[in-house]
């Protein structure tokens, strides 16, 4: 069996580590295709790529694929449904597999077929035009339409990624498999045992020993370390280049650009342009966006290459086989990929690359690593 994770790893924890040790056997083999330099919530990864890949395949992942920038830093729809499609591209993945709330598939499919009602659909436009934000508006919409507990799926974070990678897989050969989250919820302060969330681990990292398996961190990064370079950033493109950017729409470039005026801080810059319509991590996404270049002409490219960060020994049978399968470039080695994509592909990779050297702008002890084209892949 061949089982699929769409990670993070920011960073790798014992709560990862115990969904691998749920679905892994000795003939088991687990792919994860994994956010970089920045992550999903809006911000920069506070370890780097190349440590969470280690990590991960020091711990039981066989193979990490690079989830490009441009679709790691996306509202979760795009985010869940791109990852599955790199999942999808390798032609190898009998099972999605991933850790949510509710821990029941069932459940998780009933909430899928909910959100997809258009009697729904039109209920979340008319709670929008009430004010309310869109995860608000779509766990009251459901919730009226088929009752608290379908209702109440949409409360949860990872519940509502796994719908997405619900989603990405209909009508594929892929099956989904799902555990309650282990101790600890999403975003939660509160520790059980040796589990504890990532936020809490990033917020807390002195204690990080207590709560991630054994594995070399080179250094750590923190967004408001780049602060200055993304309101000069900012404060360089004009009211039309902000409107390009991903999920910038009714008039918020005006309010970006009337912030940079007046803040000189990433953390400030976000309590300013955020209201009661937008998230915080909408906000976050969308500034990080605005930094890396990414447009949302290079947002709508599909996943574009399939790119290797790093395999264990049994994973790189796996990857001879994704070689064979794949119908996108699989790179493994950057500088030799590099040269054979089309010039939107390229554009998309740039960004990474963007995104490597930002995060060493943003490494606490101002460690400089190795660009993609120096970084070899990582073997375990």
């Amino acid at each position: 069996m061949v089982y699929g994770v769409v990670s993070e790893f920011n960073p790798f924890h014992n709560g990862h580590k115990a969904l691998i040790n749920k679905v892994k056997r000795e003939s088991d083999l687990l792919v994860s295709v994994m956010s970089g330099s920045f992550v999903q919530r809006g911000d920069i990864s506070i370890i780097s790529k190349y440590d969470k890949t280690r990590a991960a395949l020091m711990n039981g992942v066989d193979l990490v694929i690079e989830i490009p920038a441009v679709y790691s830093l996306s509202n979760a729809e795009t985010f869940g449904s791109s990852a599955v499609e790199l999942l999808k591209q390798t032609n190898i993945v009998d099972k999605i597999i991933f850790g949510s709330e509710c821990g029941n598939i069932s459940l998780l499919y009933e909430a899928v077929e909910a959100i997809r009602n258009p009697v729904v659909q039109n209920s979340i436009k008319e709670n929008m035009a009430k004010g309310e934000y869109y995860p608000r508006a779509v766990h009251n919409s459901v919730r009226e339409i088929y009752g608290e507990e379908i209702g109440n799926v949409f409360l949860g974070a990872n519940n509502v990624l796994g719908m997405e990678y619900i989603k990405a897989i209909i009508n594929t050969n892929i099956k989904a498999e799902t555990f309650c989250r282990t101790g600890s919820g999403h975003d939660s302060n509160i520790t059980v045992g040796n589990i504890a969330s990532g936020s809490y681990i990033r917020e807390n990292f002195s204690e990080r020993n207590n709560f991630i398996p054994p594995y070399p961190i080179t250094d750590t990064a923190h967004i408001e370390n780049i602060s200055k370079p993304l309101i000069y950033k900012l404060s360089s493109i004009s009211i039309e280049e902000l409107k390009s950017i991903p999920d910038v729409d009714e008039g918020l470039e005006n309010r970006i650009a009337e912030g940079v005026k007046n803040y000189s801080s990433f953390k400030e810059l976000c309590f300013y342009i955020k209201t009661k319509r937008y998230t915080m991590a909408r906000i976050r996404r969308i500034l990080c966006k605005a930094l890396l270049g990414i447009t949302k002409e290079i947002s709508e490219n599909p996943v574009p290459y399939i790119r290797v960060l790093g395999f264990s020994e049994m994973g790189s049978n796996l990857l001879k086989t994704i070689n064979e399968k794949s119908k996108i470039p699989v790179i493994t080695s950057v500088k030799d990929g590099y040269e054979k994509l089309d010039q939107p592909s390229k554009k998309i990779m740039d960004i990474d690359f963007l995104a490597t050297r930002l995060w060493s702008l943003a490494s606490d002890n101002n460690t400089i690593i190795k660009n993609d084209f120096q970084y070899g892949i990582i073997k375990v």
